[in-house]
């Protein structure tokens, strides 16, 4: 079973093809930018999960990979994470059904034990990055419009 949750640069990059080419040489500006925008995601989930004895919010981390650009990781480490984030038994698949992209919903079948369970959904990260990504967008929009 898998440890933690882990939101790798495979869903950024769903939303950052090609960005390279079309922001030339203010890559490096809007790399900064986009690191800040998952850092506020980091922020948001955080004030989003519950309290519990706070090593669920402790373990929420946002990273950049330095060696290349554009590439950021959302993870929290806590073991339970995805229970919490997705619930269990009916209530995550009844939560999953809401949910429309299928990155999420395979993210959440690697921690598919039984289909038992009674945990209800407390979604923190989902939230924390559906929310975030258009103000990324749009703060690097305003820097390409500069441009």
């Amino acid at each position: 079973m898998p440890s933690g949750l882990y939101i790798n640069p495979t869903l950024f990059n769903k939303y950052i093809r090609n960005l390279e080419k079309r922001v030339g040489d203010k890559i490096d500006v809007v790399d900064a930018e986009f690191f800040a925008g998952v850092r506020e995601m980091e922020t948001l989930a955080k004030q989003n999960a519950p309290v519990d004895d706070n090593i669920l919010r402790s373990m929420i981390t946002a990273s950049k990979d330095p060696a290349k650009k554009l590439s950021y990781t959302l993870t929290s480490g806590a073991w339970y994470s995805a229970y919490v984030e997705f619930g269990t038994g009916q209530y995550a698949k009844s939560y999953l059904a809401s949910i429309p992209d299928n990155y999420w919903k395979d993210l959440a079948r690697k921690f598919y034990v039984n289909g038992k369970g009674w945990t209800r959904p407390h979604p923190f990260l989902y939230p924390a990055v559906m929310t975030t990504l258009p103000k990324i967008f749009n703060r690097i929009k305003a820097i390409v419009k500069a441009k």
